[in-house]
């Protein structure tokens, strides 16, 4: 694994494991949903500035299609 997408990510196993293909691919849309609320926030001076005074808040969610749930991350 990159070092780079290990330290974002975290290690997906324990050493010496295979990660399952489930885990990395939720840990990788974690990471993006995290990843995009950040750059949301830090998009413009005028959004920058609401989020800092707590008039507006991002927030990131995984929509599954199976189920139609959608998650807070």
């Amino acid at each position: 694994m990159n070092h780079n997408c290990e330290r974002r990510l975290g290690t997906p196993r324990r050493r010496g494991e295979k990660a399952k293909p489930a885990d990395l691919l939720s840990a990788s849309i974690a990471e993006n949903v995290r990843l995009a609320a950040h750059r949301l926030e830090t998009a413009s001076p005028i959004l920058s500035e609401y989020v800092t005074s707590g008039k507006v808040k991002v927030v990131g969610t995984r929509y599954d299609l199976a189920t139609g749930k959608i998650a807070l991350l």
